[in-house]
């Protein structure tokens, strides 16, 4: 996790911090790309009868970038989610060659690809910033909602879909959020703070000025600071799941003690309700505290409780129920669940995801073998 946010920030420093399209701005027609995969993406407005989608998004993404392949997994799924209610395309301004070796390795996908061939349609959204993969989110009125990086997409589609989502903030974060990436190309700590303070006056917990205040903080030594700012942050919006799991990911990485974890997933549970993210967290401490008797008493509470019931949050569920059994020492267990997992994966799930399900099924039999 550490080396990926530092990718991220190393890249945000030397992005150029204007963007040409900002919210409340009307999206350009992407009617010159060349669609790869799927139709080309439309956000011209749509008929006010028209009950699907009620958002489109376009991801200006660079096919090469080590992330490409998850960011755009992660896209597939957010369509998975949202069942039509969404609709989500991926504009490369890479050659044709690099789009189509890209859409081999995410054949099993179904988000549409297109080339922006001219190049001119990046330009204007991304006005020559190097912050890809960046995402773009449009209402039926082909009116930009919001714009950020791809990675914190997900955390806005809900909001815009109940109308929660202001474009007079989104705006005035966006300009924020591009001074403080200028902030930190010129490391003007000072003024960084205040600007940080006035995006979290306006958004508590904003997933761009996290990002960039903690690797500040966590780059010049800072790590009580980085802390206490986690700290602040989830007291202020103890509702947005993403701050715990940046919490118990910075415990992780600074061997914070059982008491503490205790504290912050005790925190986690008294306010998230999801299953799947309750799965989620469960499979994370699981996976980064094989050792702390409080990760093992969460996970055991999530996932003998009642557990999700989409196909898919249930194969995660039944991969980590798998998991809980095998660090309690119940193998047979444990292949049990993974075998559940395994097949509903077969229905539901990524080439991807069914592989890993199956190494670990194997792994599981090899164990039982061992005994």
């Amino acid at each position: 996790m550490k080396k990926v946010l530092s990718c991220l920030l190393l890249v945000t420093v030397f992005a150029s911090p204007l963007f040409a399209l900002r919210p409340g701005d009307r999206a350009l027609k992407l009617d010159k790309v060349r669609a790869i995969r799927g139709k080309a993406p439309d956000l011209s407005p749509l008929d006010a009868k028209t009950a699907k989608p009620e958002l489109r998004a376009v991801v200006f993404l660079l096919c090469r970038a080590v992330n490409s392949v998850s960011t755009a997994a992660m896209l597939d799924d957010l369509v998975r989610k949202y069942q039509g209610r969404i609709e989500i395309s991926i504009v490369t301004p890479d050659p044709t060659a690099d789009a189509e070796a890209f859409k081999l390795a995410t054949s099993a996908l179904r988000v549409p690809l297109a080339v922006d061939v001219e190049r001119k349609l990046t330009k204007e959204y991304m006005a020559g910033s190097l912050l890809y993969p960046m995402a773009f989110l449009v209402d039926r009125d082909g009116v930009i909602v919001w714009c950020g990086e791809a990675v914190d997409l997900a955390e806005k589609i809900q909001p815009a879909l109940e109308g929660r989502l202001s474009i007079k903030t989104e705006a005035k974060i966006a300009e924020l959020v591009a001074e403080l990436q200028q902030l930190l190309r010129d490391q003007s700590d000072t003024r960084m703070r205040r600007i940080v303070d006035r995006i979290f006056a306006l958004e508590p917990g904003n997933a761009a000025a996290m990002r960039i205040r903690l690797f500040t903080l966590e780059n010049s030594g800072r790590i009580d600071e980085a802390s206490k700012l986690i700290d602040e942050q989830l007291k202020a919006a103890p509702k947005l799941v993403r701050l715990y799991f940046t919490a118990v990911d910075f415990a992780a990485r600074y061997e914070s003690s059982d008491a503490e974890l205790e504290r912050i997933v005790s925190a986690f549970e008294r306010n998230v309700e999801d299953p799947a993210v309750k799965v989620r967290m469960a499979w994370m401490l699981l996976e980064r505290f094989p050792y702390h008797p409080s990760a093992l008493r969460s996970a055991t509470r999530t996932l003998r409780n009642k557990l999700p019931e989409a196909p898919v949050a249930r194969a995660n569920a039944a991969a980590a129920r798998a998991l809980l059994e095998y660090r309690l020492g119940n193998v047979d267990e444990a292949l049990k669940y993974q075998r559940e997992a395994v097949r509903l994966l077969n229905r539901v799930g990524t080439d991807a995801e069914l592989a890993a399900a199956k190494r670990r099924e194997a792994f599981f039999r090899a164990v039982l073998e061992l005994k």
